[in-house]
């Protein structure tokens, strides 16, 4: 993961949130609750069941000393399609990661990065199992020839289903918080949900525009949402304790987004859409 500028997206994410009433695509026929095989993973092309889940853990770019703490979150999907988020919290960057291809014990995905200016605009990230819930980790760019960077993961959710498969995805929208003071300001939203049991990390969340983000743990299940804590890990500009409530909008590529603070009255509520 090449240190290099790169560029926000903000404008664009807010021409998608304003054209929500658009015609969107169909949901993905992937089922997030069937583990599958090693050979049925290969012959469909899609992710092997192993990968999906939350992966903690350290890289540094080789040639330098400095390391850096990397923060990736794997849903099912098939090859082409986006499957997971990607941060580099110490870093202040992150974006989103596509399925390109899937070997026997490792897999590779295309990196773009979407917010932060302290990582190279895209590369080729590959995950290979050297653990049982640990994967080595490994970057490289073709624009950046003899320049890679390397690190380990390790998955920090259990194994669980209890999250409704409509809700595992990866959703991105703009949000109003609400201070205490009463003022108002857009703020961007990035969330990606796996699955697990009640009181396990099951996603991560990160708030570009204020530089911070951390993780989701599911706290309730119920018949039209679920409740999830949100643990702050990294960044100065977010309150470190708040409750986040998600429903399902009118279909499947929508859902409603609500975070109440545990310290103030602060809130943010948005709508959710579905990354493709």
């Amino acid at each position: 993961m090449l240190l290099k500028s790169c560029f926000y997206r903000f404008s664009a994410l807010l021409l998608i949130t304003a054209s929500l009433t658009a015609t969107l695509a169909a949901p993905s026929s992937i089922q997030a609750n069937q583990p599958q095989s090693d050979t049925t993973e290969q012959a469909n092309r899609i992710l092997p069941f192993r990968f999906v889940g939350i992966w903690k853990g350290e890289g540094n770019q080789t040639g330098l000393s400095d390391g850096w703490s990397i923060s990736i979150a794997l849903k099912p999907g098939k090859i082409g399609e986006t499957i997971g988020t990607i941060a580099y919290p110490s870093l202040g960057c992150g974006g989103e990661l596509t399925l390109h291809s899937v070997n026997t014990n490792s897999i590779e995905l295309n990196e773009v990065i979407t917010y932060g200016k302290e990582c190279a605009q895209s590369g080729i990230v590959t995950l290979k199992q050297i653990a049982n819930q640990t994967v080595e980790y490994k970057w490289s760019s073709p624009n950046y020839p003899g320049i890679t960077a390397s690190g380990v993961v390790t998955k920090i959710n259990t194994e669980g289903q209890a999250v409704p498969t409509e809700y595992i995805g990866i959703w991105e929208g703009m949000g109003t918080h609400s201070n205490a003071a009463g003022e108002k300001n857009p703020t961007l939203v990035l969330l990606t949900l796996a699955n697990s049991s009640p009181g396990s990390v099951i996603g991560t969340i990160v708030y570009p525009l204020s530089g911070c983000g951390g993780d989701l743990i599911l706290q309730e299940v119920k018949a039209d949402s679920i409740n999830l804590s949100e643990e702050i890990t990294y960044g100065k500009n977010c309150q470190h304790k708040g409750i986040v409530k998600l429903k399902q909008g009118e279909n499947n590529n929508i859902i409603e987004y609500e975070w109440r603070s545990l310290l103030d009255s602060s809130i943010i509520t948005g709508t959710l859409m579905n990354v493709k």
